[in-house]
C-alpha cells in the first residue's frame, strides 16, 4: 500500500510505502539486508514495525508565493493540503476560509509530482469573496478530477472551471450549469468516471460535462415534488458526496438531511451515464453517504425504514416435470415447472412467510414496485409479468430441439406447456430460464418414455336394437312372402299347362 501525508511539522509532502516499511523491518530483525528474508513477504509477528522506515522520500512544500507566506497560523494560514492525486500529480491548495468553508477572496494551488515530490506549478488564483469554491476535492465529499484535469467548482456561482493538473493552466470554463434549481447552492458534490464529471446538486439537478473539453453531454433533472418537498422538487443529498458510478450507472439518491417529516416518494435513482436517461428507481430515502458497489451488488440505508439494502443480480432456481407414466405419441403431455428467486433476501423470514412456495422471479419492467411490495409493505401490483421459460428436449435418438417458450405465472412462479411427442422412446426435458437485468440464468431437467400409439381395430357389426331391428324383421317377412308368392305364381303356371 502506498500513500501521501503532509507533515505539518516539517512542512512536507512524504510518499509512504508499506512494502518497504515491512520488508526494512525483517531485514533489520534478522541483521541485515542478505539474509533470505530480503526477498519474502514475511512480516514479523508481534513486532512493533517503525512507521519511519516505510517514508519512500520526502520533500519540501513552498511556504511562500510571491513573498507572501502560506504558513501563518495566527491569521488562519496553515500551509499547502493535499486534495487529491491523478495522473501522477499531487494537487495542493490553501485558502483563508471563513465560516462554512467560503473563500476570503483567493486561492493558492498548486501541483507537485508523485514520483519524487518536486513541484511543478504553483498559482494564486482569484475567487469571489465569500463564495464556496471546491478544487479537486474537499475532504471526501468531492472527487473532481481524472484524464489529468481537474476542475473547479464554485458553488455560489453555479459555475464549473477545468485545469491541468500538469500545468496548472485553465483549459475551459467557466461554464454555467444550465437551468440550474437556486437549491442546488446549497449542496453540490461530483463523480468523475470515463472521462466525464459528473456534477450533482441538492436542487435535483444531474449533469455531465466531457472533462477535457467542458462540453455537456446531458442534464437530467428530478421530477416535481408537489406540495410533499419544501423545495418544490425531489432534492437529491449530496451534502456528504451522495452519488456513485458503478456497471454505466450514476447512482443518486433522494433526500435531505434527517429532520422529520421525510415527504414521500423519494427515490433511489440509476441513471444511464451515456444519455442521463432514468434506467431505474426505487422507493429510498437518503440521509447518508453515496451508495457503496462492490462485486456488482450496490449497498445503501433506506431510511424510510432503517433498513440497508443490496441491489443487484439475484440466483434463481427453475424446477421442471413431465408425466412418467402413459405417455404416447397419440396425445400431448403437459410439462409443468417453477422459476424462483432463491436470493439471501427471499430466504428472509418475512418474505418466505408470504411466499411459502417460493418467491417468483418477474421482468425487469415489474421489477420496482415488486420489489417495492415484497421488502417494503407496498401494496403488490396488478399488472406484473412473469419470465419467459424455453423448453427444449433430446430425444430418443439424440437430437437436442427447442419446442417453444411459455411465460411463468408472475404471482406463483409456475409455468405449464402442453407438447406431444412425435417418436417413441426416452425423452430428456429442458426447461431454462435465460436470466434478465435482474437475474441470473438457472436449468433443470425431466424424463419421460413415449410408447407408441395403440394400433387401431378394424369396425365390427353391431348388433341393431329396438325400432331398427324390428323394421328389419318385417322387411324379411315381407321378402318371404314375395318369393313365395312367386313361387305359388309359377307352380300355377305349370299346372294350367298340363291341362288337356
Amino acid at each position: 500500500m502506498i500513500f501521501y501525508y503532509v507533515n505539518s511539522t516539517d512542512n512536507t509532502i512524504n510518499m509512504w510505502n508499506s512494502t518497504r516499511c515491512i520488508n526494512l523491518a525483517v531485514r533489520n530483525l534478522n541483521g541485515g539486508p542478505n539474509t533470505a528474508d530480503n526477498w519474502n513477504w514475511r512480516p514479523p509477528q508481534n513486532a512493533i514495525i517503525d512507521f519511519g522506515l516505510g517514508i519512500q522520500w520526502s520533500a519540501s512544500l513552498a511556504t511562500n508565493i510571491s513573498g507572501t507566506p502560506l504558513i501563518d497560523y495566527a491569521n488562519g494560514l496553515n500551509g499547502l493540503s493535499l486534495y487529491g492525486i491523478n495522473s501522477g500529480v499531487l494537487l495542493m491548495a490553501e485558502s483563508i476560509l471563513t465560516s462554512a468553508s467560503f473563500e476570503s477572496g483567493w486561492q493558492v494551488e498548486a501541483g507537485y509530482s508523485a514520483a519524487d515530490g518536486s513541484q511543478l506549478w504553483i498559482t494564486n488564483r482569484t475567487e469571489t469573496p465569500y463564495s464556496l469554491v471546491v478544487v479537486g476535492g474537499e475532504s471526501s465529499y468531492f472527487f473532481t478530477m481524472g484524464s489529468g484535469v481537474y476542475v473547479e467548482i464554485t458553488q455560489s456561482a453555479l459555475s464549473a472551471s477545468g485545469y491541468s493538473l500538469t500545468t496548472g493552466q485553465q483549459i475551459w470554463g467557466p461554464v454555467t450549469l444550465p437551468n440550474a434549481n437556486p437549491f442546488d447552492s446549497l449542496a453540490l458534490c461530483a463523480q468523475v468516471a470515463n472521462g466525464t464529471i459528473y456534477i450533482a446538486g441538492y436542487g435535483g439537478d444531474v449533469y455531465a460535462y466531457n472533462i477535457l473539453t467542458g462540453a455537456l453531454k446531458w442534464h437530467y433533472h428530478t421530477p416535481s415534488g408537489g406540495f410533499e418537498s419544501p423545495y418544490g422538487v425531489e432534492p437529491l443529498w449530496v451534502a456528504f458526496g451522495d452519488i456513485t458510478v458503478a456497471d454505466g450507472k450514476l447512482f443518486a439518491a433522494e433526500g435531505h438531511e434527517y429532520g422529520p417529516p421525510l415527504f414521500h416518494g423519494a427515490q433511489q435513482l440509476a441513471l444511464n451515464i451515456t444519455d442521463g436517461s432514468l434506467v431505474w428507481s426505487i422507493d429510498s430515502y437518503d440521509v447518508t453517504t453515496a451508495p457503496a458497489v462492490s462485486d456488482g451488488v450496490m449497498t445503501t440505508l433506506n431510511s424510510y425504514d432503517n433498513q440497508i439494502y443490496a441491489y443487484g443480480m439475484g440466483p434463481t432456481k427453475t424446477t421442471v416435470t413431465a408425466p412418467s407414466v402413459g405417455v404416447t405419441t397419440a396425445s400431448p403431455v403437459t410439462i409443468t415447472g417453477t422459476v424462483t428467486d432463491i436470493s439471501a433476501g427471499s430466504q428472509q423470514e418475512s418474505v418466505a412467510a408470504n411466499f411459502p412456495n417460493g418467491l417468483p422471479c418477474v421482468s425487469d419492467a415489474s421489477m420496482s414496485q415488486f420489489m417495492e411490495a415484497v421488502y417494503m409493505q407496498q401494496t403488490m401490483p396488478t399488472n406484473i409479468t412473469g419470465v419467459p421459460v424455453t423448453l427444449s428436449v433430446v430425444d430418443s435418438n439424440g437430437n437436442y430441439r427447442s419446442i417453444g417458450v411459455t411465460t411463468a405465472d408472475p404471482a406463483t412462479g409456475t409455468f405449464a406447456f402442453n407438447w406431444k411427442p412425435d417418436i417413441t422412446g426416452n425423452y430428456t426435458v429442458i426447461a431454462n430460464f435465460a436470466g434478465s437485468q435482474s437475474y441470473y440464468s438457472s436449468t433443470a431437467k425431466s424424463y419421460f418414455y413415449a410408447n407408441a400409439a395403440a394400433p387401431t381395430q378394424a369396425p365390427t357389426a353391431t348388433p341393431l336394437t329396438g325400432l331398427a331391428s324390428n323394421t328389419t324383421l318385417i322387411y324379411g317377412l315381407v321378402a318371404i312372402i314375395i318369393v313365395i308368392i312367386i313361387i305359388g305364381a309359377a307352380i300355377m303356371l305349370m299346372l294350367n299347362r298340363r291341362r288337356p
